[in-house]
């Protein structure tokens, strides 16, 4: 339980860290201000972001104290299948991102 803890809290700083990075290159690249380094960050950031945001979210539905194993199954194999559709759709359509 420690470990997931441990996990919860890198996690939630990393998710919160990326998400401003983001919400501020986009705001750049809107304004037309550092635009190539904001589509560079937005390039970049946006995997590490999902990532982050899907390990803040399993590790909070695994500190809970009523558990349930048929909805922490959904809930892991739910966040695989985005993950993996998320990298499947970032390599495959590049221009599109």
């Amino acid at each position: 339980m420690e470990s997931i803890k441990n996990i919860y809290g890198v996690s939630r700083i990393l998710f919160f860290t990326t998400g401003i990075f983001i919400f501020f290159a986009a705001f750049a690249l809107r304004n037309n201000m550092f635009m190539p380094w904001s589509k560079m960050a937005l390039f970049i950031l946006d995997l590490p972001f999902i990532f982050f945001a899907l390990s803040f979210m399993m590790s909070s539905l695994f500190m809970r104290e009523e558990r349930n194993s048929v909805l922490e199954g959904f809930a892991i194999f739910g966040s695989l299948l985005f993950f993996a559709g998320v990298l499947f759709f970032h390599f495959a359509f590049r221009d599109l991102v």
